[in-house]
């Protein structure tokens, strides 16, 4: 934010439920092509195939626009999903870094900024990873979610309100521990350690989104930003 004149925030139109299984496996088959490997992958994906059909989900996914459908779609909250919903967009951080040749440029799971001097620039870049997606990826941007700002607004970024000074955390962002035990359909879960998403998620998330929102403020130098991947990513398994 401090190097750049506007910004593009992008986000992926359901993104967990419209990931394709085939070219998921495709990806980890390329990366890990032992037989073993690919039988696991495969009953791990094939395992929740329709977990999005059902009707307390889908009221739950509330959007018109998106149509489940069987051979699309990761559970959310599966480690496997975290892991493979982050790998499965390298390609489209490849592309950004490679062939669009963007300078500053953050992705946090399905939530992309792109940062530029020029709003011409940004919106040609968000026309083409539009294009790029829907033909490699079989995914679309949510173009109502789409912003472009300058880079001396305040923006919302993972529950937290930034600017060129820093950020702060904004009220509300986690849910309640009522609110997250309804969802899952358990009315007496216990609160977890952070008075709102038990176990590991309150551990690690104030962590990864120090890390993130320090990359937005700062554009990252080190190697391994610079071709649109986070340096906190687990090496050697997020790149098909």
């Amino acid at each position: 934010m401090r190097r750049h004149r506007f910004l593009l925030q992008l986000d992926i139109r359901k993104y967990f439920p419209s990931i394709s299984h085939q070219k998921l496996l495709e990806g980890l088959t390329c990366r890990f092509p032992e037989a073993t490997m690919t039988r696991l992958f495969r009953t791990i994906v094939e395992a929740h195939d329709g977990v999005y059909l059902r009707t307390a989900v889908q009221r739950h996914l509330a959007d018109p626009l998106f149509q489940p459908e069987r051979g699309r779609g990761l559970p959310i909250g599966l480690l496997t999903s975290q892991v493979w919903g982050n790998a499965f967009l390298d390609p489209l951080d490849q592309f950004i870094k490679r062939e669009l040749k963007v300078g500053g440029y953050l992705r946090y799971m399905d939530d992309l900024t792109l940062f530029a001097d020029s709003r011409a620039i940004l919106r040609t870049w968000q026309q083409a990873i539009d294009v790029w997606i829907k033909a490699h990826l079989d995914l679309t941007l949510r173009e109502e979610r789409a912003r472009l700002l300058p880079c001396t607004a305040s923006v919302v970024y993972l529950g937290h309100r930034v600017d060129r000074q820093g950020h702060q955390p904004v009220a509300g962002f986690l849910p309640t521990a009522r609110a997250t035990s309804a969802w899952l359909g358990r009315p007496n879960a216990t609160r977890g350690p952070c008075g709102a998403i038990p176990g590991i998620v309150c551990r690690t998330l104030p962590l990864l989104t120090s890390r993130a929102l320090s990359l937005l403020i700062m554009p990252c130098a080190s190697p391994s930003f610079q071709v649109g991947l986070l340096p906190f990513r687990p090496a050697g398994l997020l790149r098909f």
